[in-house]
């Protein structure tokens, strides 16, 4: 059992079967080297369970099937997204189970899998995604001839949602009062624009992405591969033009003329200070941004698309408990009715009784 190459430049494997030696090709491509070595692996698992190779339905590891997934993606995925796949899958995903032949695959795999994730205190919804990357691998793989079915969609992915604790106005503005000038400036874009918070979108921000004439930020949205035109209110629009012209560098948001990279550490301390102990991320001053618009009877659609949203159920599914809430208040609006012969009708009905 070992490894070789053509003179063309193709990988195989050589191994016995019984009383005759066997090949399996995987062509020149680049990873092809890699897939032999752990099919010769593999191989030499069954050799030492007693287990004969021939007429086993043959797939590629997936760590082999990965790498072509990225490959032909390459131009259909965000860079963004490309870059939490290469992460999860190295971190994660590729040491304890790429070399394993797709169809071999089975939901104690997936599982094992979550369990290793959230031993390091990884999120359930967080968790999740990750599984997710997973599985549109394999569902591709399915479309490439690669396996005849995705061995792990049977499982179901649970998630703990997270119910938003949002701070009020004069919650967020305490906040803000106690924060250094850098997050200060930070909340305040965050605040009237409702980015996602970190390098994706709020620390991404170009002055030159700013409309001064049309009064509006144009925002690139890598999770959705689409740009954002969003409004911006008068007030900002001149927080903004004084900002600019005292500018250090290209970035909206920036420390020391340098981008921002995070706030965690401010934002904690600035809570603290605030005598905040509710449960309040940076991302809830996003769900606020929506909240407040919503509650003022702002257009659902509207908002689901200043929000980025791939979808108005997104925006449904997240904010479904402020809907129903403001859904109530609108009963309000409905006016009693108490024209004189409603009245007498009531009068009468008590009467027959």
């Amino acid at each position: 059992m070992s490894i070789h190459q053509t003179k063309d430049g193709r990988w195989f494997a050589v191994y016995w079967d019984g009383p005759r030696q066997m090949r399996k090709y995987f062509g020149r491509e680049t990873g092809a080297k890699k897939a032999a070595e752990a099919y010769d692996h593999q191989v030499k698992s069954w050799k030492a369970e007693g287990r004969r190779v021939t007429n086993r339905p043959q797939s590629p590891p997936l760590a082999y099937v990965t790498q072509k997934y990225l490959e032909f993606k390459d131009q259909d995925l965000s860079p963004r997204t490309i870059y939490d796949i290469n992460k999860v899958f190295n971190r994660y995903v590729l040491p304890q189970i790429g070399q394993i032949p797709c169809h071999e695959l089975t939901q104690q795999d997936l599982t094992a899998l979550m369990e290793t994730i959230s031993a390091g205190g990884t999120s359930a919804k967080t968790v999740n995604r990750y599984c997710q990357y997973l599985m549109a691998v394999l569902n591709w793989a399915i479309k490439g001839g690669h396996i005849k079915k995705n061995p792990l969609q049977l499982i179901r992915l649970k998630e703990k949602r997270y119910t938003p604790e949002l701070p009020s106005i004069v919650e967020f503005l305490n906040i803000l009062s106690h924060a250094p000038e850098h997050l200060r400036w930070a909340l305040e874009v965050e605040y009237n624009t409702g980015c996602r918070p970190g390098p994706s979108e709020l620390f991404a921000l170009k002055w030159d992405m700013i409309d001064w004439t049309m009064g509006i930020i144009r925002i690139y949205n890598p999770k959705t591969d689409r740009v954002i035109i969003k409004p911006l209110k008068k007030l900002f629009l001149e927080r903004l033009k004084k900002r600019y012209a005292g500018k250090t560098s290209d970035y909206i948001i920036d420390y020391k003329g340098r981008p921002l990279k995070r706030v965690k550490t401010a934002w904690s301390t600035a809570k603290q200070k605030a005598g905040i102990t509710k449960r309040i991320r940076l991302y809830d001053i996003r769900h606020l941004y929506a909240t407040l618009m919503l509650m003022a009877g702002g257009d659902i659609k509207g908002i689901s698309n200043l929000l980025g949203h791939s979808s108005i159920k997104m925006t449904l599914e997240t904010y479904y408990q402020i809907a129903e809430s403001f859904k109530n208040q609108q009963i309000d609006f409905l006016p009693d009715l108490v024209m004189p012969q409603i009245n007498a009708d009531c009068a009468n009905l008590k009467n027959k009784k």
